[in-house]
């Protein structure tokens, strides 16, 4: 399933947008880039683990991408495939995820800053990408969420992947807002076809 994950994603074009900015001329601009992926990185004896997750996009039941922005990297995890059967679209209405996410990671009240969120197309667990204060250190991470309200920390450190890097990412040398770096916005969705 990796192999087969591994050439579709060769060819897996994102979009990104990017917000340029200037002070002195206080004017904007956009542009939308379209950027391949290069080769998937091999060798590696350390486990493709995002420093900061977040985007993410199913490419079917088995394979989840993650999208590093301040790495300029893409991860696509192989999942364990699920004894579940396929659950049926329905409406969420779980009050305060943040309480429940707070409980179950040990974070700080406010602590937590989403990222995105996607459905698993088989489950429909929400995966979210998120950052939280846990224990006086921010942690990025991503969570799954049942429609039940139970919520667990995805243990992508476990899981096969394969890790894409991105070709020319924004760098740091330019600042949104006055102090939001541009790495941030490398990646702002992923649509895989």
């Amino acid at each position: 399933m990796l192999a087969r994950t591994s050439l579709t994603l060769s060819y897996l074009f994102l979009l990104i947008s990017i917000t340029a900015c200037s002070d002195e001329q206080n004017a904007e601009a956009t542009e939308t880039v379209a950027v391949e992926a290069s080769a998937p990185s091999s060798g590696s004896t350390q486990p493709d683990i995002p420093s900061s997750p977040t985007v993410l996009e199913f490419a079917n039941a088995e394979t989840l991408f993650v999208a590093d922005s301040a790495r300029g990297t893409i991860v696509a995890y192989t999942l364990p495939e699920s004894s579940q059967s396929t659950a049926q679209p329905a409406a969420w209405n779980l009050l305060d995820l943040d309480a429940l996410l707070i409980d179950e990671l040990g974070a700080a009240p406010r602590g937590i800053k989403y990222h995105d969120l996607a459905v698993h197309p088989k489950t429909q667990e929400a995966y979210i990408s998120l950052s939280a204060s846990v224990g006086g250190q921010a942690q990025s991470m991503v969570v799954a969420v049942t429609r039940e309200g139970a919520a667990t920390q995805v243990d992508l450190e476990s899981l096969p992947s394969q890790q894409f890097i991105l070709q020319n990412p924004a760098d740091d040398g330019v600042s949104f807002w006055r102090d939001i770096p541009a790495a941030s916005f490398t990646v702002t969705d992923l649509d895989y076809k």
